[in-house]
């Protein structure tokens, strides 16, 4: 479905020219979306299927591949584009700068801090057609220390100085489904660990409801009667999947790469470094997991792939007189703040308006309206769901208007 949207310059030597702009609005008919409809009789492993898998294979967020890699389906990408722009706003107010490195590093580099042989099996190694070795780069510590070692000498002045990428990490890993944290691999004297708190979660954690305090369980030597280091109180178990992690580096890669900064008094120190990883595809999938129930995906309002499913009537059925609604409120809706670029349309009019309320629900959009009968009457009136609390309404365009606009200015 494409529309025009027409923009008249009002002001200046041009004033009077109109340009037009042809814009394509989403519809569920054209959007790749292969979904895995799973037999009634179907026994799904539980070791290798979490809820979150299941959801975002079933309604075709995700798609596997093979063992342990996924591709992400258009649906997929649009969360995590949106995921990145919210990481991309918190970094940027705290002064960091986004950059891009190059997926491959030098084996040499990596020889340089011991990783090529203490890393093991995980790293994938390959070598180009002159027999050099090369990392397809699971982290870029190294990277990250040649490049600014090498660019040129950092002042004082210039610190602290934080660079960040999202990018794509390559890990040959026994159980790829979630990355546990190694600090013994990466290094540093310090790390500290993000979790979400989920059943099906890999990491054991030891968590103090009097102070907050929470640890890894891998790190307290009898973990069935552990007591909080800082206030003494007993300390309870839960299961948590690790999202984030951060390390405090020191000189680990600055002394053997050889990056240094010049002091106050002009004298070349050594960096003392820190760096995280956050894995922003399993915040998408860990989102889900602790979110959704049963076979309906529940996403955050600010990673919802689209915030509203606009349903059409059913062709041949006495609503479908109604049918040109739906490119009104479609245009209507887009030019909402907050919902430019976020409606999807499901067109699929040989189908129930039932079904497709269903299949609605089962992709996570927070909101569905339906253009059915009640927008036949003389003053048209359109069923809004909201798929967070299930709430049901029945309100007239004005209504409507106002309704999303509301909702909107509460995210």
């Amino acid at each position: 479905m494409t529309k025009t949207i027409q923009f008249i310059i009002r002001h200046g030597k041009y004033r009077h020219l109109l340009f037009c702009r042809r814009i394509h609005q989403y519809t569920v008919s054209e959007l790749f979306q292969p979904l895995h409809v799973r037999p009634k009789d179907a026994i799904v492993k539980e070791e290798s299927t979490s809820l979150s898998q299941k959801l975002l294979v079933d309604c075709g967020v995700i798609n596997c591949r093979s063992n342990g890699m996924f591709a992400l389906l258009p649906l997929g990408q649009r969360v995590i584009t949106k995921l990145m722009k919210v990481i991309d706003e918190e970094m940027k107010l705290v002064g960091a700068q986004k950059m891009l490195l190059p997926l491959l590093t030098s084996g040499q580099l990596w020889r340089a801090t011991g990783r090529w042989e203490s890393t093991g099996q995980e790293l994938m190694k390959v070598q180009d057609r002159h027999n050099k070795d090369y990392v397809l780069s699971p982290t870029h510590e190294e990277a990250i220390t040649n490049l600014v070692s090498e660019v040129y000498p950092l002042s004082h002045r210039q610190l602290p100085l934080s660079l960040y990428q999202i990018t794509s990490k390559f890990r040959d890993e026994m159980k790829p489904r979630f990355v546990a944290g190694d600090c013994g691999n990466i290094g540093g004297s310090f790390s500290h660990e993000y979790h979400y708190q989920a059943a099906i979660g890999e990491d054991t954690l030891l968590l103090c409801e009097a102070c907050g305090v929470s640890t890894n369980a891998e790190l307290v030597t009898n973990s069935d009667d552990a007591s909080c280091d800082k206030c003494g109180n007993h300390m309870t178990k839960t299961a948590g999947i690790e999202v984030g992690h951060t390390f405090l580096l020191g000189t680990k890669y600055s002394g053997p790469l050889k990056a240094s900064y010049q002091n106050e008094k002009g004298k070349p120190e050594l960096l003392q470094m820190g760096c995280y990883g956050l894995g922003v595809s399993r915040i998408m999938a860990a989102t889900v997991e602790v979110l959704s129930q049963g076979d309906c995906i529940r996403w955050p309002w600010v990673l919802a792939p689209f915030k509203v499913c606009l349903i059409s009537p059913k062709k041949g059925s006495k609503e479908a007189s109604a049918v040109s609604w739906v490119a009104h409120l479609a245009d209507v809706i887009s030019s909402i703040p907050g919902f430019e670029d976020d409606v999807i349309v499901d067109d699929r009019d040989t189908l129930t308006i039932g079904k497709r309320v269903m299949k609605a629900k089962e992709a996570g959009y927070p909101l569905i309206i339906v253009v059915g009968k009640a927008a036949c009457q003389d003053i048209p009136l359109f069923e809004v769901i909201n798929t967070k609390n299930n709430d049901s309404q029945i309100l007239s365009h004005k209504l409507l208007s106002g309704y999303l606009r509301e909702i909107s200015r509460e995210q």
